[in-house]
């Protein structure tokens, strides 16, 4: 009799969390997938009840390692009656940068017999792609304030320009550019069109290569990677620099507008970093870079020491070699 018994709460138990499963409905909704690093955006759940019967203590747990929602702790012990439905909503914080899940992790709720607690995992969880952050920086390191210096005389304002050599301001253009005294007669921004011998060039080689113990500790080593490399490439761009990006096994971007450095951020945001080792010297040769002689080149890098090692042969007739380290220090200078 007491194995019959077991048998039939056995069959009891597994056939209740069949039935919760198919009748408890959660759906989670964002404005957009895309979102920017520690940008706070609306967040909606939603739960329903579609079965006939009335759970007690339902919880909804999130995940939490790489986002953050505000007022999870009212989402527990909940009860829900028949067809009904609940709206709560919130906002939510993904920390870092990259492609990954928030929202709901588990559904939780009490057995057939109120013994004990059973939890689902969400069927279906809500993945976003996260930008990294553009921030603003005085200056990336003696590199260029060296280079400003250097080239600041060729970078006076010329007061003789006529009306072909200067346009009107659109956005994206770079500050630098701007013509004061013509946008003063005009009333109007105006910015002139500078000549080769006034822009220079600059490489950011991003490396791919990222060592870590967990899938947490991997995105949160690439989100770091990604903005110090979006800091710089923001610097050099909006200073009026040419700039080249080598990431992955693609050709290297340059970014010269707006639009081009948008499609960076993309680019740099679902860029699939790998444990496997850098090679410089391959990575150049891939991108025909090794002939451009004369140009600072700055690599963003998680294991600057290591990739040193055939640095000279990687770079040879580069004026400047900069690694940065994810902490924004300057490590290692040729």
């Amino acid at each position: 009799m007491l194995f019959f018994m077991m048998v039939v709460n056995t069959i009891l138990s597994i056939a209740y969390i069949f039935y919760v499963f198919f009748t408890i409905k959660i759906y989670q909704t964002i404005p957009e997938r895309t979102i920017t690093k520690k940008e706070r955006v609306s967040y909606q759940v939603k739960l329903s009840n579609e079965g006939v019967a009335t759970y007690g203590a339902v919880s909804l747990h999130f995940l939490d390692k790489l986002s953050v929602i505000s007022r999870t702790e009212e989402l527990g012990n909940m009860s829900m009656e028949p067809g009904q439905e609940m709206a709560f909503q919130t906002e939510v914080l993904c920390m870092y940068s990259g492609i990954y899940e928030i929202g709901v992790d588990m559904i939780e709720i009490m057995d057939y017999f109120r013994i004990f607690r059973i939890r689902f995992p969400m069927p279906e969880k809500l993945k976003v792609t996260v930008k990294p952050r553009i921030r603003e920086l005085d200056s990336i390191a003696a590199v260029i304030e060296e280079e400003e210096c250097r080239n600041s005389g060729q970078r006076g304002e010329r007061t003789d320009l006529v009306d072909s050599e200067v346009r009107k301001f659109v956005p994206g253009d770079n500050r630098r550019w701007i013509h004061w005294k013509n946008s003063a007669k005009r009333l109007e921004w105006m910015v002139r069109n500078p000549t080769a011998e006034e822009i220079s060039s600059y490489v950011i080689f991003v490396d791919p290569w990222v060592a870590a113990a967990d899938t947490v500790e991997r995105i949160v080593i690439c989100d770091r990677i990604r903005e110090m490399a979006a800091v710089l490439a923001q610097y050099i761009y909006s200073s009026g620099y040419q700039l080249l990006v080598v990431m992955e096994d693609v050709d290297g971007q340059e970014i010269c507008s707006r639009r081009a450095f948008e499609d960076f951020i993309k680019r740099l945001t679902e860029c699939n970093f790998s444990d496997k080792a850098t090679d410089l010297n391959a990575a150049l040769e891939e991108q025909n870079i090794r002939t451009q002689a004369d140009i600072p080149f700055l690599v963003v890098t998680q294991h600057p020491e290591k990739i040193a090692d055939n640095v000279r042969e990687a770079v040879r007739g580069f004026r400047n070699l900069h690694f940065f380290d994810l902490q924004n220090r300057v490590l290692w200078e040729k």
